[in-house]
């Protein structure tokens, strides 16, 4: 039972992307932490196995590497929120001694960080998210027109000349419940340009959505019984999540929650708006 529930505490951090079947359930191109793994709170103990997972099944908690450079199965349970962005974005450079400089071949497990600035400017030498399967650059995907969860109509037509963020997610889905404070940041940064919509196709009703949303704030309009329209797609995995340019062809896209996003997104958007 132990084993059987570490499988399913799998991470999509630094070099890979995480994703969920929505058939079979399961987790996907991710790290796998057991009971060998160590674990430390926030304060630097080591929690034992029953301690830490204790705490991650309340969903209050997130295990993530404790070097993004060097993966040795050392962990570092966070809060949710701004705990664990901060972690993300201001990540250690690797066991490095102070005199030592940072490698900058690109070929080095360790990517060079660059000067202060933007936080996002951090991730432009980790890996970029993973393609999804399901759409390609430059395609044109089809259009739909629905309602959000709030009355509000959402036409991908009548969108033309905006750029348009989607997600495609289920609450069931570990990775998608992850990657939502990092879309939530990314949305605050384009909160007053009207020219940039952010849209999250659910799968769950809206009864069940609206339940979510009182405890986790997902600050995209929100499509409830999204299911149609991920099976218009042929998807198959979550979260999947695609950039639109102003003639509603894809400009990027990306299955499973990538702690590069932010900064592709921003990119990507910011490209786009020239």
């Amino acid at each position: 039972m132990r084993n059987i529930y570490a499988l399913l505490l799998l991470l999509a951090i630094a070099l890979s992307a995480k994703a969920q079947d929505t058939t079979k359930r399961v987790m996907r191109r991710s790290y796998t932490i057991d009971e060998t793994s160590m674990v430390k709170d926030s304060t630097g103990k080591v929690l034992s196995f029953a301690e830490w997972t204790a705490l991650t099944r309340t969903r209050e908690y997130l295990v993530v590497p404790e070097d993004f450079g060097q993966l040795n199965n050392k962990y570092v349970l966070l809060k949710k929120g701004g705990d664990a962005i901060n972690h993300r974005l201001h990540r250690p450079a690797g066991n490095i001694p102070a005199n030592k400089p940072v490698n900058n071949d690109p070929g080095s497990a360790i990517p060079p960080q660059p000067p202060a600035g933007d936080p996002y400017d951090k991730m432009k030498n980790w890996p970029k998210p993973i393609e999804s399967e399901y759409f390609k650059t430059g395609q044109q995907i089809r259009s739909f027109s629905t309602h959000d969860i709030n009355g509000n109509k959402l036409s991908l037509k009548e969108l033309r000349g905006k750029i348009v963020v989607l997600n495609f997610w289920f609450i069931g889905c570990p990775a998608c419940m992850d990657e939502i404070p990092a879309l939530n940041e990314v949305s605050a940064k384009y909160k007053n340009n009207p020219n940039v919509v952010f849209i999250a196709v659910a799968l769950d009703t809206k009864s069940y959505i609206k339940k979510f949303l009182a405890e986790t704030p997902f600050n995209y309009q929100i499509i409830d019984d999204g299911g149609f329209y991920a099976k218009t797609y042929g998807i198959g995995l979550y979260p999947t999540n695609l950039i639109l340019d102003k003639e509603g062809k894809v400009a990027m896209h990306w299955v499973g929650d990538a702690p590069s996003a932010p900064y592709w997104m921003t990119k990507t958007i910011d490209e786009n708006l020239k």
